[in-house]
């Protein structure tokens, strides 16, 4: 339920809003930090490209940012220093 309940940190009227959309993502040169844990990196220079009819999966150890490249994607965290189309 709690997921649920959260609001995003960035909100629909903020950031690019593109003129058409295709379904391709493509994130270049993403860092990010938690709030919480400045000190710690999650995620550092991290690209993805997601052409339309393609599957993509993250994987990787506990800890190496899955979670938060999803988070990122559905825009419920802020990046910085960051180019995500």
């Amino acid at each position: 339920m709690q997921l649920l309940e959260r609001s995003p940190q960035v909100l629909p009227s903020q950031g690019h809003t593109p003129q058409t959309c295709a379904g391709h993502l493509q994130m270049q040169g993403v860092s990010f930090s938690y709030p919480s844990s400045q000190g710690r990196v999650v995620l550092k220079n991290f690209d993805l490209e997601a052409r339309p009819g393609s599957l993509v999966a993250l994987v990787g150890a506990s800890g190496a940012g899955k979670s938060t490249v999803a988070r990122l994607i559905e825009r419920s965290a802020r990046t910085y220093y960051a180019c995500t189309y």
